[in-house]
């Protein structure tokens, strides 16, 4: 690999950093970690948040993801998918993901 690719590597991966650290610094504070003696497993304590706090950081990720307009619900996502032709009882959703639990 060429050191001209190297060094837009790094610049791709810092300009990817800086975004994840923005990002990141607009998450809501935790508590500190309680544990679960048994198991030693951390437990993380998350404080509650106002939604209005959260609004600009959903709205933001939505935008990145091109996820635009309003929820339409799940009846809606439903008539949608039949007037597609699929037919609820094939369960092809269930049987895409037990597929890839089982590779």
């Amino acid at each position: 690999m060429a050191k001209v690719s190297i060094l837009q590597c790094v610049q791709a991966i810092e300009s990817k950093l800086a975004e994840l650290r923005r990002v990141a610094e607009q998450l809501p504070e935790v508590t500190e970690s309680t544990f679960d003696s048994s198991s030693m497993k951390r437990l993380p304590t998350v404080q509650f948040v106002e939604k209005t706090r959260l609004r600009p950081v959903i709205a933001q990720a939505f935008a990145e993801m091109g996820i635009r307009g309003a929820p339409i619900g799940a009846e809606k996502v439903q008539e949608m998918i039949a007037a597609c032709g699929v037919q609820p009882e094939a369960n092809i959703f269930s049987q895409g993901i037990i597929e890839m639990r089982e590779e």
